[in-house]
């Protein structure tokens, strides 16, 4: 991999990058957690958000 000059990233853009592959990354672990009507339960936002942060901790396979 090419170094690269601090000067030359572009923040902006990497942050962007960043925060695509996160909403896709959160996207596909949502889609993979049970509904409130396959759990038997309702699921506030703050409930999913910790599932997904559950989910996000756990190490590759």
């Amino acid at each position: 991999m090419a170094m690269v000059d601090e000067a030359e990233i572009d923040s902006d853009a990497l942050q962007a990058q960043i925060d695509v592959a996160l909403s896709a990354a959160y996207g596909l672990v949502t889609s993979w957690m049970k509904t409130g009507a396959e759990s038997g339960r309702k699921r506030d936002a703050n409930q999913s958000e910790r599932e997904f942060e559950e989910y996000a901790r756990r190490p590759a396979r």
